[in-house]
C-alpha cells in the first residue's frame, strides 16, 4: 500500500502563539513529529504543509517535502483541516503520482508511538476504513441529566496522533470525523497529550524532565 504522511503545521494560534515552534526539550515541537515519521518505513514519503518559513527550512533540513509556503486563504483560523490536507495531497499526486492512502500527522502529538501507529495501520488495511486514534476519558453525568447525576459515562476524543484514510473517503466526507471512521483507543496518557493551550503545553514540559 502506497501511504503518504502529511504534516499539518500553521504558523499562528491564538492559544498558544507560535506553538509550533516552541522549544520542547531540545527541539522545536514540530520536530518531534517530522523525527518520528521519519522512523515509520510504511511512508513512501513525508510532506509539510505549512505557512511559517521557519518551518520549511526546518523540514528541508530533515530531508521531507516542502515545496511551498501554504497559501494565506488556506491558513486562516477557520480553515478546516480537510480544505488544507486536499490542497497538500493534489498538489503530490500531480507532481508524484497516486496514493493509495494518507497519514495526517498534527505537530501537537509529540509523544506517539510507533507501535501503536503500526497495529492502527494494519487495522486499516484489514478494514479499508479510516482510522482515528483516540483518547479516553469517564466523565460524570456529561450531558447534565438530573436522574444521571451519578453516573459515569466512557467519552472517547480524537487526538492528534494519526489519522488513517484514503483519498476517496477524504473528498466523499470532506470531513476527518465522520461515520465511516473506526476508532483506534489509545490508553497511553503520555502519547494523547495534545498542545493547544499553556495548560497542555506545561504537561508536555513535564515528561520531558
Amino acid at each position: 500500500m502506497n501511504v503518504l504522511a502529511i504534516i499539518t503545521a500553521r504558523k499562528n494560534s491564538k492559544r498558544l502563539p507560535n506553538k509550533n515552534m516552541l522549544k520542547l526539550g531540545n527541539k522545536p515541537l514540530v520536530s518531534w513529529t517530522i523525527d518520528f515519521a521519519k522512523k515509520i518505513n510504511i511512508f513512501e514519503n513525508i510532506l509539510m504543509t505549512t505557512d511559517d518559513p521557519n518551518i520549511v527550512n526546518i523540514s528541508k533540513k530533515k530531508n521531507i517535502l516542502a515545496p511551498w509556503i501554504r497559501p494565506k486563504s488556506l491558513s486562516k483560523d477557520k480553515t478546516s483541516s480537510f480544505a488544507t490536507v486536499a490542497h497538500a495531497l493534489k498538489w503530490y499526486e500531480k507532481n508524484y503520482g497516486k496514493v493509495d492512502s494518507v497519514c495526517l500527522l498534527q505537530p501537537t502529538s509529540p509523544f506517539r508511538s510507533k507501535k501503536n501507529l503500526l497495529e492502527a495501520f494494519k487495522f486499516f488495511k484489514k478494514n479499508n476504513k479510516s482510522v482515528l486514534s483516540v483518547g479516553h476519558i469517564k466523565v460524570k453525568n456529561p450531558f447534565n441529566v438530573k436522574y444521571l447525576k451519578n453516573k459515569f459515562y466512557n467519552i472517547y476524543i480524537p487526538t492528534g496522533s494519526f489519522f488513517f484514510f484514503t483519498p476517496k473517503e477524504l473528498y466523499k466526507y470532506k470531513n476527518f470525523i465522520n461515520k465511516n471512521n473506526n476508532i483506534f483507543l489509545v490508553r497511553n496518557k503520555k502519547e494523547n497529550i495534545d498542545v493547544n493551550n499553556i495548560r497542555d503545553w506545561n504537561i508536555a514540559k513535564r515528561y520531558i524532565g
